[in-house]
């Protein structure tokens, strides 16, 4: 779920929704972001720091993780609500490394049939930037490197987007971003949201059709 994400929108416009501090690195205040994310590239998240809410870049997943002495095969780019108190790499980034991810849609795929998938874009039905919850996940790799990567946490699809796929990421309300950026808050689960059906539209990409493999074949009788 949610393999990629897109923030289309102007510099300023993340800058007072997150009410960030200003920085001389931040990019010009008239200069519009514009892109499709991808798992694995370096991207803005919202992190807290001195006080103060503060553009981060960081690498979207957790690659090459290793679990009980054993190297993960995929990477890891999303953490799932159910599992965020119970599994111990989840809960230790859980208390002090929550972000935000500001994003304007997302995108998911369906598995029409055996042959057909559907590509989607789902977005606010306000066409305003919203924000991921994510959590920050700092840790040694199979190579024995320092990775700092977040992931995204997700939950169970409400009724409008299981028709597309069973899980949906889980966003951050304005009015909660300030606990969930904060280290003193103590239950910060309780701020997770589910998208509502009323605050989410989607629309249709692309449809692809994978041929048979012998349907272009010619017949040899």
């Amino acid at each position: 779920m949610c393999g990629r994400y897109a923030l289309n929108a102007s510099s300023s416009q993340v800058i007072e929704q997150f009410e960030l501090a200003y920085e001389n690195d931040l990019r010009n205040l008239e200069e519009r972001i514009e892109k499709e994310v991808f798992p694995s590239k370096v991207e803005e998240v919202i992190v807290r720091q001195n006080d103060q809410n503060i553009l981060d870049r960081k690498i979207w997943g957790a690659k090459k993780l290793v679990i009980n002495g054993k190297p993960l095969k995929d990477q890891v780019n999303v953490a799932t609500l159910e599992k965020l108190e119970s599994s111990p790499l989840w809960s230790k980034a859980l208390k002090v490394n929550r972000l935000l991810i500001p994003a304007t849609s997302y995108f998911e795929w369906k598995e029409v049939d055996k042959f057909t998938t559907e590509k989607y874009e789902i977005y606010n039905s306000s066409n305003q930037i919203f924000a991921f919850a994510g959590i920050n996940i700092i840790y040694i790799d199979a190579d024995g490197k320092n990775i700092d990567c977040f992931v995204i946490i997700t939950t169970g699809a409400n009724e409008k987007i299981k028709n597309i796929h069973h899980r949906q990421p889980v966003i951050i309300p304005i009015s909660n971003y300030s606990q969930w950026l904060s280290n003193e808050t103590q239950s910060p689960t309780k701020l997770l949201k589910q998208f509502d059906e009323a605050e989410m539209n989607y629309k249709l990409i692309w449809s692809k059709s994978k041929k048979k493999k012998n349907e272009n074949q010619p017949s040899l009788f």
